[in-house]
């Protein structure tokens, strides 16, 4: 959680550091992602739980980290900048349910 907190202040930071030159600054932080990297601390079984234990119930391919970046990278995300995009499968905090009065 620290090191999150961290990489927001320094994705902020940059961001406004850098918005009077037109550069926009994001941080995508995808979580487990299908690569070779988690496979070597990993066993399948503990991939297999910690996807299903992710809020999307899966994992993340590589393929839409990178279309994410191109994105991000892209004219459609001019207005986009200092953010740091998760779907990080950690445990969702339980905020307080509020009713909607209609």
């Amino acid at each position: 959680m620290r090191l999150a907190r961290l990489l927001i202040g320094l994705t902020k930071s940059l961001a406004m550091e850098l918005a009077p030159y037109r550069i926009r600054v994001n941080a995508i932080a995808p979580g487990l992602t299908d690569t070779l990297q988690p496979r070597l601390g990993l066993t399948e079984e503990e991939i297999s739980d910690r996807a299903n234990n992710s809020p999307l119930g899966r994992i993340v391919f590589p393929e839409e980290v990178a279309d994410l970046a191109a994105f991000l990278a892209s004219t459609k995300a001019e207005m986009i900048t200092g953010q740091l995009i998760t779907s990080i499968p950690e445990p969702i905090p339980k905020f307080k349910k509020i009713k909607l009065m209609l």
